[in-house]
C-alpha cells in the first residue's frame, strides 16, 4: 500500500469508504466486488497464480473467468455457504457441481462422508474432473456423474455459453440469451429421473446419515 492511501485510510472517519480505499486495487483487477472474495484478503489462505488458484491449500484450475470463478470460491470458502454446523455423519448431494468447488468444500469436513456431484454441462465438468485431480485426499469421497436432475429421464437439446464458469448461466431462463450470444452452441445434456435418483442414493446409504442437498 503506498504512502497516499496510507495517509487517506487514516484520515477518513467512515468505515466503508476505507475499506473501498484500502481494497480498490483488488476489486478492480479482479473485477468483483462481492464481500465473499474480500475475506481472502490480507491472509495467507488465498493465492492466485497464472495457472493455479490455491485457497485453503486446495488447488483449482484458474479458468481466467474473474467473476465467475472467484466470486463461486468466495462464496464457498469465504462465506461458508456450504457448511452445515457440525452435523455428524452427512451426504452431500451436489446438484450443479460446476467446477468442484462446492464439493470440494464440503470434502474437507470430517464430517461429510460421501459427496454425489452431478454436473451435466461439459465444460464446467471437464474443469471440475481436473481440479479433482489436483486434490486426489479430498477427491476419494467425491462420486462424480456427467448428468443432471428433472422430472424425467431425458437427453435435453439446449445453447450453451462454453464462456462462463457458472453451469446457472447455462439455465433454461438463460435460453433466449444465449441463442443470441455468439459464443453459444447447440449441445444435448443428460437429465435422470430426480425421484429415481434419490431412491438409489438411498438404497446405498446407512440409516444413520443425513442427507443434504446443494441446487444451483
Amino acid at each position: 500500500m503506498n504512502k497516499f492511501k496510507k495517509f487517506l485510510i487514516n484520515i477518513i472517519p467512515v468505515k466503508k469508504w476505507r475499506h473501498a480505499i484500502r481494497y480498490w486495487e483488488r476489486t478492480v483487477k479482479y473485477e468483483c466486488l462481492s464481500p465473499a472474495f474480500n475475506v481472502f484478503f490480507d491472509n495467507d489462505n488465498f493465492k492466485i497464480d497464472k495457472d493455479i488458484i490455491t485457497v485453503c491449500g486446495i488447488k483449482f484450475i484458474n479458468t481466467n473467468n474473474k467473476l465467475g470463478t472467484i466470486e463461486g470460491l468466495g462464496e464457498c470458502f469465504g462465506r461458508k455457504d456450504y457448511e452445515f454446523g457440525g452435523i455428524n455423519n452427512y451426504i452431500f448431494i451436489d446438484l450443479g457441481t460446476n467446477i468442484g468447488d462446492s464439493a470440494l468444500y464440503a470434502a474437507t469436513s470430517k464430517n461429510c462422508q460421501k459427496i454425489y456431484s452431478y454436473e451435466p454441462f461439459p465444460n464446467q465438468r471437464s474443469i471440475a474432473e481436473k481440479n479433482f485431480k489436483l486434490n486426489p485426499e479430498l477427491s476419494q469421497k467425491i462420486e462424480l456423474y456427467n448428468y443432471g436432475w428433472g422430472n424425467k429421464n431425458e437427453d435435453l437439446e439446449i445453447f450453451s455459453n462454453n464462456d462462463l464458469s457458472l453451469s446457472r448461466g447455462n439455465s433454461v431462463k438463460n435460453q433466449e440469451k444465449n441463442i443470441a450470444d455468439s459464443n453459444s452452441q447447440k449441445i444435448i445434456v443428460k437429465i435422470k429421473n430426480s425421484s429415481e435418483e434419490l431412491k438409489r442414493i438411498l438404497s446405498i446409504t446407512p440409516p444413520n446419515r443425513k442427507l443434504y442437498l446443494k441446487w444451483i
